[in-house]
């Protein structure tokens, strides 16, 4: 019985990390400009994003646990449907944090879900290690992904709001170039 269960838990994990490539590419195809926010934020630096990411990531699969554990039919399928939910959130920014890891392996400017996929492809095969890859590196690039994902809704509007500063500026200094001609 006990080897059925380890068994059985095995295989869901390598079944997961061979089929998370593919769910890769479908958050970058959906969510192309966020993942390009991700991947400059985490080509940044993934301590600030790990940090922002580790307590939503441990309230939710927390708060999933409990719902299923202590609900009756209704819980039992709303804690797994809390995890689904969170997991392909966490995927939209674990996408950006793989596409940024593949800007590192390769250099084809030109393709970008390239990039996504070598990223996404050295990941997931890191991830097949036992123990390590399973417990630590896997759920880390999920609270990566959390974290990154939250960040980059303020990441883009920081963004804009300096791209409009140097646009207002650019257009002061035209104007101000145009009176000094008159």
């Amino acid at each position: 019985m006990i080897m059925a269960d380890v068994l059985a838990i095995t295989m869901f994990i390598i079944g997961l990390l061979l089929s998370l490539n593919a769910l890769l590419l479908f958050c970058r195809g959906i969510w192309l400009d966020t993942t390009n926010d991700i991947s400059e934020l985490c080509s940044q630096g993934l301590k600030k994003n790990f940090f922002y990411g580790l307590i939503p990531s441990v309230g939710t699969v927390f708060f999933a646990l409990v719902i299923g554990e202590n609900a009756k039919k209704m819980g039992k399928i709303l804690g797994p449907t809390i995890l689904s939910l969170f997991f392909l959130y966490s995927c939209i920014g674990l996408s950006g944090f793989v596409t940024m890891i593949g800007q590192r392996l390769i250099a084809d400017k030109n393709s970008l879900w390239k990039t996504t996929v070598a990223g996404g492809a050295s990941f997931s095969l890191a991830c097949l290690l036992p123990i390590l890859g399973w417990f630590i590196l896997f759920p880390a690039g999920l609270i990566i992904g959390c974290g990154a994902k939250m960040r980059a809704r303020s990441y883009r509007k920081q963004r804009s709001l300096q791209n409009a500063k140097t646009q207002e500026n650019a257009n002061t200094e035209q104007n101000s170039q145009e009176e000094s001609d008159e």
